[in-house]
């Protein structure tokens, strides 16, 4: 399935529509395997606008995969926070930074940094206690 979301980012990138398989980059994101879950987090993130429909379905994987303990997960999911979430589901993610505390110093480093970008972008303010 990797090769085939691969591909079609070469035809969405060639101009064609490859909505149909967008669903499935979706469901790639749900995938216990990394390379699978950060392929389909890189493919919704070049796919999927923020008012896309299928924004809703990746909302729950994304707060799971903030919870995991494994930071190559977090920061693939961190990644993607910052291209999909749009006012509507920002209340679902913005407990980010109370997680910041137990983990690496490079993903906590990241995690301020797409935080700060995504705050920016949408316009919102962080209390203080937050960050």
């Amino acid at each position: 399935m990797k090769e085939y979301i691969i591909r079609l980012i070469y035809v969405e990138m060639l101009g064609n529509d490859g909505s149909f398989a967008y669903i499935h980059a979706v469901k790639m994101t749900h995938d216990d395997n990394l390379l699978l879950k950060c392929t389909g987090y890189l493919a919704v993130s070049l796919f999927l606008s923020d008012d896309h429909d299928l924004i809703i379905l990746i909302v729950n994987t994304i707060q799971k995969d903030l919870k995991s303990d494994n930071y190559l997960v977090a920061c693939a999911a961190l990644n993607a926070v910052c291209k999909l979430i749009n006012d509507e589901t920002v209340p679902a993610v913005l407990p980010i930074p109370g997680r910041l505390s137990g983990r690496r110093p490079s993903w906590r480093f990241t995690a301020f940094i797409r935080i700060a970008v995504f705050g920016f972008a949408s316009g919102l303010e962080f209390p203080e206690a937050a960050l």
